[in-house]
């Protein structure tokens, strides 16, 4: 939350209440790679690497942060030259992609 891009960081001033940047301990549990621990549950990270919005970089660091602590590798659907929302990421194959994930979590 308090390392949102240029962009990102108004909207989200206004759904918060205050600025973001200017307030990064008040953001702190709102930052879900500070919540990852040894019991993380498995994650899919879907992002493109355009994202004006969420730099593409938190994903990488998320996806390193769950597999460095849980043991357990973690998945990053990369959408290369994408943007935030883009329709590339709202595709049939992505979507089903991320129902598979979730139908194999759910079987476990």
């Amino acid at each position: 939350m308090s390392r949102l891009t240029d962009t990102g960081t108004p909207p989200a001033n206004a759904i918060i209440g205050f600025d973001v940047r200017a307030h990064k301990d008040k953001t702190h549990d709102a930052n879900l790679i500070e919540l990852v621990t040894k019991d993380f549950p498995p994650i899919l990270l879907v992002h493109s690497t355009n994202d004006d919005i969420v730099s593409y970089q938190q994903s990488v660091e998320m996806k390193n942060k769950v597999e460095k602590l849980t043991g357990r590798v973690s998945e990053l659907i990369t959408f290369e030259g994408a943007g935030h929302g883009d329709s590339k990421i709202k595709s049939t194959e992505n979507v089903i992609n991320n129902l598979h994930f979730m139908d194999e979590l759910l079987k476990t």
